[in-house]
């Protein structure tokens, strides 16, 4: 399940872990704050790179083959799945549930759903069953 992890998702996570650690080390409150928010952004961008990868060797393209805006879509798709494993608990070493939540998601997507709650809806559905 775990795919090796490509040189810039790997950077984004030593981002995120600098932005970390710079958020612990001060005691101002919005710079804390700041660097957390930071730390979140770089570890999206990992996942959503990290993704486009996996999707592009899936499909036997190259990763530059996807738009800003279907970034922005794989993003939130990636946002969404991360949330329903995280509230359902799903053990990430178990293929199945997973694998149920991201192709529900790839399902609704390609019929045209966009709004992250209702691909939410849709995924916790489709693993309660």
């Amino acid at each position: 399940m775990l795919d090796k992890i490509d040189q810039h998702a790997r950077d984004c996570y030593v981002r995120a872990a600098e932005c970390r650690e710079r958020a612990e080390a001060t005691d101002d409150p919005d710079m804390r704050d700041f660097w957390l928010g930071e730390e979140e952004r770089w570890v999206r961008l990992a996942g959503s790179d990290s993704l486009s990868s996996r999707i592009s060797g899936y499909l036997g393209t190259s990763k530059d083959t996807f738009s800003p805006e279907a970034e922005d879509g794989i993003a939130a798709l990636v946002d969404v799945f991360n949330r329903v494993c995280v509230e359902l608990n799903l053990d990430p070493g178990d293929e199945e549930f997973p694998r149920k939540v991201a192709r529900t998601l790839i399902q609704a997507a390609l019929a045209g759903e966009s709004d992250p709650a209702v691909l939410h809806r849709c995924a916790v559905e489709a693993v309660s069953h």
